[in-house]
């Protein structure tokens, strides 16, 4: 109840330092939006109220001095719309609305990213740094083990705090193999007048 999770497909991610910050910017707006379906985010009252901070530092300011109501609102509309333009501070307005103005905690997950290459994890791995750097998020990055083991002692990997590494042991090959052929066996008892078959290359039936 008080999180919201965003997943960010690393399998469509751009490799090139220039383009991966406003991709997972974007990446991060996106989420947030479909995590909240109910709401319109092309409603001004919403648009307002994620951008509360902004709006109330226009009218205590200079929007003060705007006495037409006209002129005022004309004024704030540009203002919104210079936020709503850069990616940066639409991206820190949202994450900050939606999650610490809500008391929540923003999750953001690089899904896929131990499938890329090694210098790809490895930049993934900067941006998740900067990410935890720009916005208030708990950011959970997987990349193989190898790659962690190969390159800890090396930038960008040095400067992660190892007591935040986790690993996922992979089970024994035996002991998995074991699991599902007896999963199978359990499968074919429960259905006893179901019989399944299938042919070899070599013409005999199972």
């Amino acid at each position: 109840e008080h999180t919201v999770w965003v997943h960010i497909d690393v399998n469509s991610a751009p490799v090139s330092k220039d383009e991966i910050y406003d991709w997972t910017r974007t990446q991060i707006i996106q989420g947030i939006e479909t995590s909240f379906p109910d709401i319109d985010f092309d409603d001004i009252q919403t648009i307002q109220r994620i951008f509360s901070v902004e709006v109330n530092k226009f009218n205590k300011g200079l929007g003060a001095l705007l006495k037409d109501p006209t002129e005022h609102d004309h004024e704030l509309y540009k203002t919104l719309l210079r936020y709503q333009s850069n990616l940066h501070e639409k991206a820190t307005c949202y994450t900050r609305h939606f999650g610490n103005e809500r008391g929540s905690l923003i999750v953001v997950i690089f899904d896929n990213a131990d499938k890329r290459s090694r210098d790809e994890q490895l930049l993934m791995f900067e941006v998740a740094q900067w990410l935890q750097r720009e916005f208030r998020a708990l950011v959970i990055l997987p990349i193989r083990e190898e790659t962690y083991d190969n390159h800890r002692d090396e930038p960008p990997l040095d400067t992660a705090i190892k007591d935040l590494v986790f690993r996922i042991e992979p089970p024994v090959f035996q002991q998995a193999l074991v699991k599902r052929v007896q999963t199978a066996l359990d499968e074919i008892g429960s259905n006893e007048d179901d019989k399944r078959t299938y042919d070899l290359p070599n013409g005999f039936r199972v």
